[in-house]
């Protein structure tokens, strides 16, 4: 079992194009022990990761 530290942004980001996706990811980078990141290509993609539970924004 992994633990984060305290106050970590949960952010999911939905992007088609892999560009963008990467330099979302390297903006964030800098930031890696208080940002955790989640990508998704679409929203069907973001809704199924929502609800299966991989991904808890909140809490």
């Amino acid at each position: 079992m992994t633990t984060r530290p305290p106050n970590v942004l949960r952010v999911l980001l939905v992007d088609d194009n892999p560009a963008d996706q990467l330099l979302a990811l390297e903006a964030f980078a800098d930031y890696d022990d208080r940002v955790q990141v989640s990508v998704c290509s679409d929203g069907p993609e973001a809704l199924s990761l929502l609800t299966s539970g991989a991904v808890v924004l909140q809490g």
